[in-house]
């Protein structure tokens, strides 16, 4: 497997965690759940009600600065379910000025890397990351370094920066720092009962990423059976589709496509039970995981020829991720790519045997499902027709930077700039592909 379809694969599993803390007084009012970030699984009233109780006992100076420091902080996660992040951040550094807690420093990690993913702009992007890992760092030097939460979240960016990584060396440094301190999240606890199992889950994601999937497997089966009832059903929806994707590094699409449709199943919210133990929160800016399982059951029925299947599951996808962000068009894309490959399979029974134009359908497929290498790509785009080969081409450069954006993050690299650059240079002013380049380079 290659470097880049293991950075991408990498990808599925990205956890962190945020904890709220338990008050030391009105021991009458529990302090809000550690939740896993399904927000459509809980009741918006009770968010409201929890965010108003802590605004009332933050806001008050009578009370003792380590109660008031609590509430800031709990008051942070339920913004955080209402997507109020500036407002979180705002509260947890009250919280720190109150009382420099370990578990708040991780907690705001936490934000920051949340508002990195939503930034516009590269400066803040870097500026948010950066402070992610700062306060992840201060986290485990408060706590002297015994703060699983901390180890895992910290553990993941290396992780993603390792993705993002072109000098072999440096990634690989970057992994074995990763897993060292998702190691230490995975061992907190017993064996019996992991404290953070979501960490052997991590590191199933880091072993994928270095092709390890040997260690990766043993990962995966070291929580199985092992974790508390009221975590199952997110670790266990977390370990199945990361042995979806162990599958589909082997290429037995037959097994991706079953674990991918138990992952998908598992997460549906009248199987899950009320949220529990940690708040987990996936790479992407979607708070439900399912539109990626989606993505990557529709994919491998694809590739299975399963064609009604996978445009069904991709056009969920898109749907779910919305037409105006990266993973959308993607989802999208493939969706549309499987309805032509279902149409032709109702012309075509016996014979695979397709037209020029449908051939560069063929290529455009197999490029972005890993198994066209670009310079191939680059190759099927020329046509005698110069009018056809720049409408090739423009898509081409096109999706190539979307595909670069998936592998870096969304990040913009000089890479994907490059790749844009050329489908506004190939493309006519009226191709939808021209225009969203030009949207890609403005807006970077």
């Amino acid at each position: 497997m290659s470097g880049i379809v293991a950075r991408l694969i990498a990808a599925a599993t990205a956890v962190l965690c945020l904890c709220a803390a338990a008050p030391a007084e009105e021991k009458h009012k529990a302090a809000p759940p550690l939740v896993f970030e399904y927000q459509g699984l809980l009741d918006s009233d009770l968010v409201c009600a929890w965010e108003s109780w802590e605004s009332t006992v933050a806001e008050d100076t009578s009370r003792p600065a380590q109660r008031r420091a609590d509430a800031y902080n709990n008051r942070a996660v339920w913004r955080y379910f209402r997507g109020r992040y500036e407002t979180a951040l705002d509260d947890l550094n009250e919280a720190i000025k109150l009382q420099p807690k370990a578990i708040y420093y991780s907690n705001r990690g936490v934000i920051h890397r949340k508002l990195a993913v939503l930034a516009t702009s590269t400066k803040d992007r870097q500026h948010h990351w950066e402070q992610a890992k700062a306060d992840y760092r201060k986290a485990l030097d408060t706590a002297g370094g015994e703060l699983p939460f901390a180890h895992n979240n910290l553990g993941w960016l290396l992780v993603l920066e390792a993705n993002q990584q072109r000098d072999e060396e440096k990634r690989y440094e970057l992994l074995k720092q990763a897993k060292e301190h998702l190691s230490k999240a995975a061992k907190a606890g017993t064996d019996e009962e992991p404290l953070l199992p979501l960490g052997h889950v991590n590191l199933a994601a880091a072993s994928i990423c270095e092709d390890d999937l040997k260690a990766a497997d043993k990962h995966l089966k070291a929580v199985a059976g092992r974790v508390n009832k009221a975590e199952e059903p997110w670790t266990e929806q977390c370990s199945l589709l990361n042995l979806g994707e162990l599958a589909r590094c082997q290429g037995d699409w037959e097994t991706a496509a079953r674990r991918y449709q138990d992952a998908y199943q598992l997460g549906k919210p009248d199987q899950l039970p009320p949220p529990s133990a940690q708040l987990a929160e996936a790479k992407s800016t979607e708070a439900d995981r399912s539109p990626w399982i989606l993505q990557r059951l529709g994919a491998a029925r694809f590739l299975l020829g399963w064609y009604d299947k996978a445009y069904r599951d991709l056009t969920a996808a898109a749907g779910k991720f919305g037409p105006e962000t990266t993973a959308g068009r993607y989802a999208a894309l493939l969706a549309a790519l499987a309805k032509a490959r279902q149409e032709e399979q109702k012309k075509i029974q016996t014979t695979r045997e397709m037209s020029r134009p449908k051939r560069w359908i063929d290529a455009l497929e197999a490029y972005l499902a890993g198994h066209l290498s670009a310079r191939s790509l680059k190759g099927a785009a020329r046509d005698k027709n110069p009018a056809a080969e720049r409408a090739k081409k423009c898509e081409m450069y096109y999706y190539m930077g979307e595909k670069r954006l998936l592998e870096t993050g969304g990040v913009m690299d000089d890479e994907a700039r490059k790749l844009f650059k050329e489908a506004l240079k190939a493309g006519e002013a009226h191709r939808l592909e021209r225009t969203m380049a030009q949207y890609r380079l403005t807006n970077e």
